[in-house]
């Protein structure tokens, strides 16, 4: 009750027509921890979307005198104008709004873009991860920012200040994406009839439940800052079981000995102390494209876990392959896992996997440290560029025949395994298990099935 008095008394002050003055208004009184934020945020988004002057939008991102079309061409009328046949430039206009920083004109692309290049049909049941492909693939934002940083630079007065504004204008192309996001999820609950509460929830996915392909750099923020808490949450559960597993079977000569005190009756059976061992883990990650960023999680969970995995060592290969042990112990490569490739002297940059030359490097120099009680885990998407791979086939056999157990982790879902380039199908005949995990809920399910 005080917080929602303090908002309407703040309201006040602001003008009404301002939406960003009263999205910070309410988010100023309303908002308590900075966790918090992205849930107030995601309301906002959703209840009050749709509010936007579309005249007064026509005007600011009117297209210019004498540009020429660099992108897909749109009817005003489709943009909000009624009874207007004139086409206009959509990526232009998105570029010449970016660049002003024009925040009312952003909304209104986006709700714009969506209805353009979305084609969200009630009828279909997608995700809305294909209608965000879908987009993209219209807008070509990363072409975009490329024609953003060029402008700024030949306008700039000076070179901090031009570096000054390419960091803004990457933070609004950032968000322009989270709102797309946001609007499809806005579009396809409506359409398919899905409550507010329901749409609300679905927007707010749990941080264990986000893809590590498909984050956006706010979800990838919130899900480094929330790895080791979940690790330690891990590794807490994991002593508990250890704890209560800690006895094995009858041990007869003591409960004999212990019997005798009370004429033979087994009141007080002992048991055999349980020996166990904990796991010698040996994990070789995929730092290659888009896999990267699962790497770095992956990396980051397990040295979390370190008291759970005391011989973790860390390898990454792309065509070569490289020991990281001491660096991740360091923290080095943590939080961008490509100062771990800028150190290694036998991993190239050019960012395309070679499964045969990095499988047979790895044997050459680490195969002799691998033993019975080792555990190998490979993280990738195990996608070959199409090249020849059966070198990496027989070597990944040596390995599983000298190791305890081989455990790969693919990030892709599992219906797109075997697809194009994808290895898995000849890679796990020798493994021991292959899993999708594709967001940290099934990280977690991974380490406490081998721990």
């Amino acid at each position: 009750m005080v917080e929602a008095v303090d908002a309407f008394r703040a309201l006040d002050h602001v003008d009404m027509s301002r939406r960003e003055h009263v999205k910070s208004t309410l988010a100023t009184t309303l908002v308590k921890r900075v966790e918090h934020r992205p849930i107030f945020e995601a309301h906002f988004d959703l209840f009050f979307s749709s509010l936007r002057d579309p005249d007064r939008v026509l005007e600011a991102v009117g297209p210019g005198e004498g540009r020429t079309s660099i992108g897909p061409s749109v009817m005003r009328g489709e943009f909000g104008a009624r009874g207007d046949g004139e086409e206009f430039d959509f990526i232009e206009i998105l570029l010449e709004a970016l660049l002003r920083a024009d925040d009312t004109a952003l909304r209104a692309l986006v709700e714009s873009a969506v209805s353009e290049f979305g084609h969200i049909d009630v009828e279909r049941s997608a995700s809305v991860r294909y209608y965000m492909h879908r987009i993209l693939k219209e807008l070509d934002l990363s072409w975009l920012m490329q024609q953003g940083r060029a402008r700024i630079r030949e306008s700039a007065e000076g070179t901090l200040q031009a570096d000054l504004d390419i960091r803004a204008l990457e933070q609004r192309i950032a968000r322009f994406r989270e709102r797309l996001q946001t609007e499809i999820g806005r579009r396809v609950s409506k359409d398919q009839g899905v409550g507010v509460d329901d749409a609300l929830l679905a927007q707010l996915v749990a941080v264990e439940g986000i893809d590590f392909l498909g984050a956006s750099p706010e979800q990838l923020r919130r899900m480094r800052h929330a790895v080791r808490p979940l690790a330690r949450r891990l590794a807490a559960k994991l002593a508990q079981r250890r704890k209560r597993r800690h006895k094995g079977r009858m041990d007869v000569r003591r409960t004999v000995r212990r019997s005798l005190s009370t004429g033979g009756v087994p009141f007080d059976p002992a048991n055999k102390a349980r020996r166990e061992s904990k796991p010698d883990l040996f994990l070789v990650a995929d730092v290659s494209g888009s896999v990267a960023k699962f790497a770095e999680f992956t990396i980051s969970f397990l040295n979390a876990m370190s008291e759970e995995f005391p011989k973790l060592r860390c390898f990454i290969f792309v065509d070569g392959v490289d020991e990281v042990t001491r660096e991740v112990s360091e923290g080095v490569g943590l939080r961008n896992v490509k100062h771990l490739v800028a150190r290694s002297k036998d991993i190239s940059n050019d960012g395309h996997s070679d499964h045969a030359k990095a499988f047979e490097m790895f044997w050459t120099k680490y195969g002799t440290s691998i033993t019975g009680t080792s555990t190998v885990i490979i993280t990738g998407d195990a996608r070959n560029n199409h090249k020849p791979d059966d070198a990496g086939v027989a070597v990944l056999r040596r390995i599983h025949d000298r190791a305890k157990h081989v455990f790969w982790l693919d990030p892709e879902p599992r219906v797109d395994w075997g697809s194009e380039d994808s290895m898995i199908p000849e890679f796990r005949r020798f493994c021991t298990g292959v899993y999708e995990v594709r967001n940290l809920g099934q990280l977690q399910e991974f380490v406490l099935e081998i721990a």
